[in-house]
């Protein structure tokens, strides 16, 4: 069996050090020999129990060690803290002088999420960038149980995945040096903080009694199109006395309306440039937040994401598909091209929904997307991030022509994102 390569120069440096401590010794023996007085025997009596203490040290075997690490939380929120407690224990308790513990912290961990402060940055998230480090130097001596704990601040959002932690030790002078790589695993993982979004029509306004918006929709609120179970926030005139009676549990009357007002969610996630981290996870919040709005609204919804290999998500009830969706937005980074199958994609989604898109980019690509859409959707709302609060020409170009084609579009500045004052009208 072959040795690895980092395995054979571990190998080597140990063979290297125990030449050379070998080489003094004999040195020192020697010159004791031939010197025979009190100071040259003084001397190698004096380098010898540093000699053997040396020698245990480099066959002393870190690899017996048991390294842990405990994650004070498993989920949490972009910008929030965590505790993390690295544990050591042996079974030897050989003396070490110092010891260096390195946590190799994943590169998903490079930025720094503020919150709503990051978006004051958007046009320099380099500002943000970092390169996080952690080595703790430790003075075990005689102990067989080493603690150690430390913060990591303003996390990222992301799957973050923690693979190893490095420890180092060795003599005072510098003559032995150890060190063993423990494979330690645990995963953290990090969802976004959606936004607060305000939607100027109410998408669904019956089934959470808000006030309805004009006159054609009243008359759909008077057409009855079946009943269903009761869910709070129903008015008491929607109940349905009759079958509430026959099936002994409170049911209401379900609206024309409520079945009919779909809505399908498109996030573009595709970035032919070099993609900004900030205007991203603007999207990806917004997308959130808008989710949670309909959930709320008990609007139908489907989720259609637009990566090199688009995903459609019809949203249910259920909170175990909520979670899945939560999941795969945490885990969500730009794609460099779009969908080849975007337009096979869009036949599987029903005709006559209410269509939002959200994006950070203006191109061909998506005016090309938008025309495909136009022809199967109900109404068109696009919600655009841009980098800057000036528009480029190419970005007013595009807007002047969908705004031509009845295409509703939002512009969400970095301003808005950072106050968290949103409105999207629809």
């Amino acid at each position: 069996m072959h040795t690895s390569r980092p395995g054979r120069i571990l190998a080597d440096a140990h063979f290297f050090q125990l030449f050379w401590m070998t080489l003094l010794i004999a040195v020192l023996f020697a010159y004791a020999m031939f010197e025979g007085g009190f100071t040259s025997w003084f001397l190698f009596d004096s380098f010898l129990p540093i000699f053997i203490y040396q020698i245990c040290l480099l066959f002393y075997p870190l690899k017996g060690w048991n390294v842990s690490r405990t994650l004070t939380k498993k989920a949490l929120n972009a910008g929030d803290s965590l505790q993390i407690h690295i544990k050591i224990s042996r079974k030897i308790p050989f003396p070490l002088y110092y010891c260096i513990v390195e946590e190799r912290l994943p590169s998903s961990l490079n930025r720094l999420d503020i919150r709503k402060k990051k978006y004051e940055l958007m046009g320099k998230p380099e500002k943000l960038q970092t390169n996080r480090q952690l080595k703790k130097l430790i003075f075990p001596g005689f102990k067989k149980h080493i603690d150690i704990s430390y913060e990591l601040v303003d996390i990222p959002r992301g799957k973050h995945a923690f693979t190893a932690i490095r420890v180092q030790t060795g003599d005072i002078f510098g003559f032995v040096k150890k060190q063993h790589t423990f494979q330690v695993k645990n995963e953290l993982m990090a969802y976004m903080s959606p936004q607060s979004v305000k939607l100027h029509e109410v998408i669904n306004s019956y089934q959470q009694g808000g006030l309805v918006q004009n006159a054609v929709s009243m008359h759909n609120a008077s057409i009855a199109a079946g009943i269903r179970e009761y869910v709070p926030g129903d008015r008491f005139s929607w109940i349905d006395w009759k079958q509430t009676a026959k099936k002994n549990d409170v049911m209401t009357k379900e609206f024309e309306k409520e079945k009919s007002e779909d809505v399908l969610l498109v996030l573009n996630a595709c970035c032919n440039q070099a993609p900004n981290w900030i205007q991203f996870d603007a999207i990806v919040e917004l997308c959130a937040a808008m989710l949670v709005e309909f959930e709320k609204n008990a609007t139908e919804t489907t989720l259609l994401s637009m990566e090199e290999q688009a995903k459609i998500y019809p949203l249910r009830k259920g909170m175990q598909q909520m979670n899945h969706i939560w999941q795969y937005l945490a885990q969500l980074q730009p794609a460099k091209s779009f969908p080849v199958s975007l337009q096979q994609d869009l036949q599987k989604i029903p005709s006559g929904m209410k269509t939002f898109v959200l994006t950070m980019q203006l191109d061909d690509a998506l005016d090309d997307t938008l025309r495909k859409m136009r022809m199967d959707s109900k109404s068109i709302h696009l919600l655009f991030v841009p980098t800057q609060s000036e528009l480029t020409d190419i970005q007013q170009h595009f807007i002047r022509k969908w705004v031509k084609q009845e295409v509703s579009v939002n512009t969400i500045t970095s301003k808005q994102l950072a106050a968290g004052e949103i409105e999207v009208k629809v």
